[in-house]
């Protein structure tokens, strides 16, 4: 927790300029995804709409979970939202957070739609097995300055996109600590901290694990010479 009351002190320290960085980022994030990743959006329709369906129902639940506890967010800890409530008000302020959801839910959206039409190019020519997979995965990627960036830049559309559910998670130890207000449960939680970071863990390895099997399925198929 200590780690991160310090991330939240230097986030709020550099004050306004951030908060409104991170409301534009997200939203030009959003701007620029809806045009370059418009006919792959119509072809996973669902998955769009399926992966938007849930990070919102998170990002929500956190949201009014956090204005039922505290509705004038005088005891709300995001720095960037106690930046926001300083520097606009109240009624600002939560729009700021609410829009600031949607277009982060939407950008998760398109981030998976990303990872569903990159991942065949990233599939290594042959792996017998699955460690042999996971080190030739990405390794016929083009190269820019160095540095393979088409497996990270997958591999974080696909973190990004199933960081959303995290919020249920913290919704849950806002409902503990707020809501029932069992701080023996809510100290013998894991923090924000160590949960996301066991939870990013799990999803590096479902990443793969997925990518394989995807990738065995391909090799499989009798229609497909290839998974490419």
């Amino acid at each position: 927790m200590n780690t991160l009351f310090a991330v939240y002190a230097l986030v709020e320290q550099l004050g306004l300029p951030i908060a409104i960085l991170a409301w534009l980022t997200v939203f030009a994030g959003a701007v620029a995804q809806a045009v370059g990743l418009r006919a792959e959006t119509r072809a996973h329709a669902r998955a769009f709409l399926g992966m938007f369906a849930l990070s919102l129902a998170a990002h929500l639940l956190d949201y009014f979970l956090t204005l039922a506890i505290t509705p004038d967010l005088s005891q709300e800890a995001n720095p960037i939202w106690r930046v926001a409530l300083a520097s606009f008000g109240l009624p600002l302020a939560k729009a700021y957070g609410l829009t600031g959801k949607l277009f982060v839910c939407l950008t998760a959206a398109w981030c998976y739609v990303y990872y569903l039409t990159r991942r065949t190019r990233l599939f290594p020519v042959h792996a017998a097995t699955f460690a042999a997979f996971v080190q030739g995965f990405g390794a016929t990627s083009r190269r820019v300055g160095g540095v393979r960036w088409g497996p990270i830049s997958h591999l974080f559309a696909f973190l990004y996109a199933w960081l959303g559910p995290f919020f249920f998670y913290i919704s849950f130890l806002n409902f503990v600590g707020g809501v029932w207000e069992d701080m023996t449960l809510y100290t013998a939680l894991p923090s924000p901290v160590a949960a996301v970071a066991g939870y990013l863990f799990l999803l590096v390895v479902i990443y793969f694990r997925v990518n394989y099997r995807v990738y065995r399925e391909a090799s499989a198929s009798p229609t497909a010479a290839s998974p490419r």
